[in-house]
């Protein structure tokens, strides 16, 4: 069981930091959810240690003025603060990591410049004895749905490891796979391949181009194919920012690879895939 009071320390430490980073009229969301993670989630996420099963997540967002990649790589150092001289101890995130890895958990931030930033706690769940599968249902994840094989699916994302998670995970399910790192690159993929791409799996928050106006691009070029994205960040808080078209598929990260396999899976085959 966590400790209530260390968990509000957790809690109080993350919103007053994500409060300090706020313009006025910002906004500061805090969202709780269940994810079943594995071995393939801690590599995509420098190696993390996890025993694989459900976790709590506990998400803080802001809308502030955001981080850059090597600003975040410090955050959870004792006495690193981005706050002016006095206005900040350099302690408050690397109490919430000790805190949260005494519990057996651990803790990801997702941040841009001029975007924002999310802060993901993670913590085992207590979970009660599985129910056993039936034997339809699992030979139906085995085997897919027809016309299924051999899709190609184009995946663009900027961080190089996640790419290549999604990439191997779509290739065990039997999927082709064309890659990109980033808007730019995915549509001279789209216009210089022999037939488009039967769906494009992109993440949301990249540089130069974000997800939707890749998406609008892509419209542009073959109305009808259709585009699932994916985040880091809460499918609210960048439908809010008009990151995503309202009502388009969208998967939250993390995602295993059999719940991102599901997605892809049900909208190749009519689905909307919505979060």
């Amino acid at each position: 069981m966590a400790d209530p009071t260390q968990i509000d320390q957790v809690l109080i430490n993350l919103v007053g930091n994500a409060r300090d980073a706020l313009s006025p009229g910002g906004q500061v969301s805090i969202s709780i959810t269940g994810v079943e993670l594995d071995a393939s989630y801690a590599l995509a996420h420098g190696g993390v240690e996890l025993v694989p099963g459900p976790f709590v997540c506990l998400s803080v967002a802001d809308n502030g003025r955001g981080m850059d990649r090597a600003t975040v790589a410090k955050i959870f150092e004792p006495f690193f603060t981005t706050k002016p001289m006095g206005q900040g101890s350099g302690l408050g995130l690397s109490m919430v990591y000790g805190i949260v890895k005494q519990h057996g958990g651990f803790v990801w931030a997702y941040s841009e410049p001029d975007f924002g930033t999310t802060i993901k706690v993670y913590l085992p769940a207590a979970v009660a004895e599985p129910a056993v599968r039936a034997p339809a249902e699992s030979a139906a994840r085995g085997t897919g749905c027809v016309g299924e094989t051999g899709a190609r699916v184009l995946v663009v994302e900027d961080e190089p490891v996640v790419r290549a998670l999604v990439v191997r995970s779509l290739q065990a399910a039997g999927y082709q796979t064309l890659e990109a790192g980033d808007g730019a690159e995915a549509l001279a993929v789209v216009r210089r391949e022999q037939g488009r791409p039967d769906l494009v799996l992109t993440d949301v928050v990249m540089p130069a181009m974000n997800g939707r106006e890749l998406g609008e691009a892509l419209a542009r070029l073959h109305v009808h194919l259709p585009v699932l994205y994916m985040s880091g960040y809460a499918v609210d808080d960048v439908r809010q920012r008009g990151l995503v078209p309202i009502g388009a598929p969208f998967v939250q990260k993390p995602f295993s690879p059999d719940g991102l396999v599901d997605q892809v899976r049900a909208l190749l085959n009519g689905g909307n895939g919505r979060a």
